[in-house]
């Protein structure tokens, strides 16, 4: 597009106005502006997320031009959170997009935000969470309210071919990936040696039962502040995804549930990752081995896919955490992150009152909130 064009097009009229549920295909052309997200921009995932979510349906505010053309979205998302043992409806903040020739409109992008979360306190939502990129995360420390919480830690763990990929990459010499895939082979026998060999039984899921929320109920309490994970929350998230088939995996000793993880190959920066979205475990040292004998078989899920790396987002309270660091995942240096990974929270006056949690208190995890 021309300079003169794209001046042309920042001035003209906008209306902010909630989106109808029926332009989903308009909608998808302005979310096909981000990165490594493809089938974002489908009719059918936009429907299954803002559809179908067994919490409810999403509220989504969106700018348009006197034509009809969408620049600008925000959608709010509701999910069920468990805090001190109550179920409480919350909600977190996503899609949120404004077209680049429209990006010098004074305040856009937070009007856009702001008649969201306008309408969360109308609802009487308590409150409302995002992982704001590193352009938007000031936007919403000053202009939206939103209180910082912390950081997330991205995990890494490295396959095989990673040493070879980064190599033709950036066309380094041959020894740097015969050293680094070396090195590689050396950290996954070691890890796998001292890992537990329970007695249990895998099965790859297509369905979920009562089990899923009786495991559920007894882990709820145990965490100050989660996402639910009870069956319809899971079912939604990781079986009935129109566009993404995850690998859902689950453990059990006889008939009894003991574990479940769920991966998914995702492309970022042109590599091929392998995200560990999510995971639990019963609260004792059966359920522990469980999980980490379904991250060993989600991993192997993950180098047949080939992918040459493994991803995953935790706070320090996620069942994963600690599976993860003693398996050999490393944190990830701040510098390298794609993103900063920052939990951000604003909360609404409302009948049901919180306090604002500590990171460490929430156990939260990549398949809790992202658009993956």
């Amino acid at each position: 597009m021309s300079r003169l064009n794209q001046t042309a097009k920042a001035a003209e009229a906008l209306t902010i106005e909630a989106f109808n549920f029926q332009n989903f295909k308009e909608l998808g052309r302005l979310l096909s502006l981000f990165p490594n997200n493809s089938d974002m921009a489908q009719e059918s995932y936009l429907r299954w997320q803002y559809e179908d979510n067994p919490a409810g349906k999403a509220w989504t505010q969106i700018a348009k031009t006197a034509s009809g053309e969408i620049v600008g979205a925000n959608a709010v998302i509701p999910v069920d959170v468990n805090i001190q043992g109550k179920k409480i409806k919350g909600t977190y903040s996503t899609h949120s997009i404004v077209k680049p020739e429209f990006r010098n409109r004074s305040l856009l992008f937070v009007d856009l935000c702001e008649n969201a979360f306008n309408e969360c306190a109308r609802r009487r939502i308590p409150f409302t969470f995002c992982l704001p990129n590193r352009i938007s995360y000031p936007i919403f420390l000053k202009f939206l309210n939103f209180e910082n919480l912390g950081h997330a830690t991205l995990w890494l763990y490295p396959f095989l071919q990673l040493g070879e990929s980064i190599k033709t990459k950036f066309s380094l010499p041959d020894v740097f990936g015969r050293i680094f895939n070396e090195l590689g082979r050396a950290v996954d026998q070691f890890h796998r040696s001292r890992s537990p060999k329970p007695p249990i039984k895998i099965e790859r899921l297509t369905q979920l039962d009562a089990r899923w929320d009786d495991l559920w109920k007894s882990i709820a309490p145990h965490f100050p502040w989660s996402v639910s994970k009870d069956s319809s929350r899971l079912t939604w998230r990781f079986l009935r995804c129109p566009t993404r088939s995850y690998s859902f995996l689950a453990a059990y000793k006889g008939e009894e549930l003991l574990a479940w993880i769920a991966g998914i190959d995702q492309i970022t920066f042109g590599f091929k990752a392998w995200q560990i979205m999510d995971g639990s475990h019963r609260l004792d040292q059966e359920g522990r081995e469980a999980l980490q004998a379904l991250l060993l078989k989600s991993l192997d899920d993950g180098r047949q896919s080939g992918a040459i790396v493994s991803g995953c987002l935790t706070t320090p309270r996620h069942h994963l955490a600690p599976i993860l660091k003693k398996f050999g995942f490393i944190a990830c240096p701040e510098p390298m992150r794609p993103k900063s990974f920052a939990v951000a929270l604003r909360s609404y006056s409302s009948e049901i009152k919180i306090s604002l949690p500590l990171l460490s208190d929430w156990s939260l995890s990549l398949g809790d909130y992202d658009d993956a």
